[in-house]
């Protein structure tokens, strides 16, 4: 009798196992990035006298600079995606996306995310201040940035701004995305505007 019902008990056990392990499985989260794909010339170029632009790593709030899809509810709730994930810490993925947002807007300079081997022509240093999706429907991304250029005699800029975007199509993480880089996109329009006074004074 005791063995019977040891036998039944571990089996029931291992039948609970399975079932919570079967309740757990799901598809798995999909993957994204904020920047676009570079495009591919397939031919080697040399960039002699370029002015380069080093973009250095971007600072972001700790709480935000994880690899989850985060979404504010309230003035203090913070609520992590189920469905979607970062293919990279958000400080990185947001310096790479600022890097290719800034190139496409400065066609005269190369912006480096790397230190470079000669003197860059700027150093830009950008600190987040706030990068969020509210419950409302919008994405705002505020900043501070300063650029310090190679000739002293310019003096350094320092200067702060904002954007608000919409979230078209509902709140998934692919709308969500599209809004980060877009802000990303708007807010690296006003930033050119202050590297052009330090890259090409006068």
């Amino acid at each position: 009798g005791k063995i019977l019902t040891m036998k039944r008990t571990t089996y029931l056990m291992a039948g609970s196992v399975a079932l919570l392990v079967g309740c757990s499985t799901g598809p798995a989260p999909q993957t994204y990035v904020l920047s676009s794909p570079s495009p591919i010339k397939g031919q080697i170029s040399i960039e002699s006298g370029v002015r380069i632009v080093e973009l250095r790593s971007i600072r972001i709030l700790d709480f935000l600079d994880t690899t989850d899809i985060v979404t504010r509810r309230g003035r203090n709730e913070l609520i992590v995606s189920p469905t979607g994930r970062w293919g990279e810490r958000l400080s990185t993925g947001t310096t790479h996306a600022f890097a290719a947002a800034l190139t496409r807007v400065l066609p005269t300079v190369t912006v480096a995310t790397t230190p470079s081997q000669g003197r860059p022509a700027a150093v830009l240093l950008i600190d987040i201040e706030a990068f969020d999706i509210l419950a409302d429907g919008s994405c705002v991304l505020a900043a501070r940035w300063i650029i310090q250029g190679a000739d002293r005699r310019v003096p350094s800029v320092s200067a702060n701004g904002s954007v608000l975007v919409p979230i078209v199509g509902g709140m998934t993480d692919a709308t969500i995305v599209a809004a980060m880089a877009d802000a990303i996109q708007k807010l690296a329009d006003h930033i050119a505007i202050s590297v052009k006074r330090v890259v090409e004074p006068g």
